[in-house]
């Protein structure tokens, strides 16, 4: 969506026209339903995560100042539900990682390589699952940035506003995010 038309349809949504609601609501549900099921890994905690989004949205869109992109202001409503839905299951940081296991050390003896033998390697199948499983295991502000830049492809920039946190600390989480994943899948590969 060009800026012009996105500063458009938000005035007609600030307006309360529904067509330009429904619209915003069409535009972004798939990426961001996507998003909210990697966060919360339930697809009803998605589903009503993804409905709290654009019941937010509706009664805040007078408060968006267009400093971001109104994709940007959705996918910050969207992270912060699925961040709370995540700490009333008292998960967000309580998950049995140790952050002393996530080193920033990339030559050091911390991190396990991966397999290079051919035959050791898995089928796409059994690779993808076990890539899932080791980012369901991630704590959830790992997990988060993750998602975004890795998965989703948001910009540094863009998760630092979305996340709410600085942009090295965007660097700093996916840097350890990805040694732990490197780490989980090179265990499981082996």
């Amino acid at each position: 969506m060009t800026e012009i038309i996105e500063k458009e349809l938000v005035e007609l949504a600030k307006k309360g026209d529904e067509a330009a609601l429904t619209k915003i609501v069409r535009d972004n549900s798939d990426r961001l339903y996507t998003l909210l099921v990697r966060l919360l890994r339930n697809e009803q905690e998605a589903q009503d995560a993804l409905q709290e989004t654009f019941i937010t949205m509706i009664k805040k869109i007078s408060t968006f100042g267009g400093k971001s992109s109104l994709f940007t202001w959705l996918y910050r409503i969207a992270t912060n539900i699925a961040l709370m839905k995540l700490r009333s299951r008292q998960r967000v940081d309580e998950l049995d990682i140790d952050d002393s296991k996530l080193s920033d050390d990339v030559h050091g003896g911390g991190i396990v390589p991966f397999p290079s033998q051919p035959d050791l390697e898995l089928h796409r199948k059994e690779t993808k699952q076990a890539l899932d499983e080791a980012v369901e295991n991630l704590p959830a502000k790992y997990r988060s940035v993750f998602i975004l830049r890795d998965i989703e492809q948001v910009s540094i920039a863009e998760a630092s506003k979305i996340l709410e946190i600085s942009e090295e600390n965007v660097k700093t989480r996916l840097r350890r995010a990805r040694i732990f994943l490197r780490n989980e899948l090179a265990e499981r590969l082996v």
